[in-house]
């Protein structure tokens, strides 16, 4: 027996069976359907993405809507507060029931102060800040305008002061007139834009447009002693000469103005002058009273 013999020969290696090759069909369906999974999972991501804007997006327009309906309000009583203001002042009560009235001005002022904390604490969304800046101010010039005729519709009822009393009231109603031309003109524009901005369709009433000076005379002092009542011997301090049944415009006069000083109303003035340019009077150009 040969030494060989009881060497065991080397085993060959057990080979794996081989895999079946899949067959080009087999290969094209698995290939589709990796697209198929790759198309549903970009679909999932979009259709998440399109969620979370579409939320984004409501939500921006909601504080929008949130922070106009807050304006609205607010702007709404604050011209409340002042046309009650000037209806009280052209009432009579000046005359009548000073002390009255002087109580119910400072709770005008004191309704004013309230709105104005009122529109400092808003949430303001970033794209009513504009806005917002502007509505704060022309609600600051109320109170201040306010403030300025309490404080002093004493002096313009008193014979020895109503001068000086009423130039400061007509500061203060210039005031106001300030802050309607503020809020019209620059806060409702501002707010408009963030909508338009946003999509966001704006109805005729969507936005307050209210205004606290109910009329121009307002702004004249002349004007403004003959609705509150002053004596008629201070308010003439104001006035330019007249002779009977004419007037001589001098400089500033307004038609408006001139109606007040004169008491005879603006529609006569306009019969009685058919030639006369409201817009365009002249210096030293005389008017027919009756």
């Amino acid at each position: 027996m040969s030494f060989f013999d009881d060497v065991d020969e080397p085993q060959s290696p057990e080979r794996e069976p081989r895999r079946p090759r899949r067959s080009a069909s087999e290969q094209q369906v698995i290939q589709t359907r990796r697209i198929v999974a790759a198309v549903v999972i970009v679909a999932v991501i979009l259709v998440i993405a399109l969620l979370v804007n579409s939320c984004a997006v409501s939500s921006t327009n909601s504080a929008l809507r949130d922070y106009n309906n807050s304006v609205y309000n607010l702007m709404r009583d604050s011209v409340a507060n002042g046309t009650n203001m000037f209806t009280r002042l052209s009432s009579g009560a000046a005359r009548t029931n000073l002390p009255g009235l002087v109580t119910d001005l400072d709770t005008d002022l004191g309704n004013a102060r309230s709105q104005l904390t009122r529109a400092q604490h808003l949430s303001v969304p970033s794209q009513m800040q504009a806005a917002h800046r502007n509505v704060v101010l022309a609600l600051t010039m109320r109170r201040d305008g306010i403030e300025q005729i309490a404080n002093n519709i004493q002096s313009a009822m008193s014979r020895s002061t109503s001068r000086t009393g009423l130039q400061a009231l007509q500061q203060g109603t210039s005031e106001l007139y300030s802050s309607d031309i503020v809020y019209k003109n620059f806060a409702v524009p501002a707010i408009a834009g963030a909508f338009t901005h946003a999509g966001i369709a704006i109805g005729p009433t969507m936005i307050y447009g209210g205004q606290v000076v109910p009329d121009l005379l307002w702004l004249n002092p002349s004007s403004i002693g003959v609705k509150i009542g002053a004596e008629s011997t201070t308010t003439a301090q104001n006035q330019s000469p007249t002779t009977a049944g004419t007037y001589t415009v001098q400089a500033g006069d307004t038609l408006s103005g001139i109606a007040a000083k004169t008491h005879v109303p603006l529609a006569t003035l306009l019969s009685l002058n058919p030639g006369i340019n409201p817009n365009a009077l002249a210096v030293g150009q005389t008017l027919k009273l009756r």
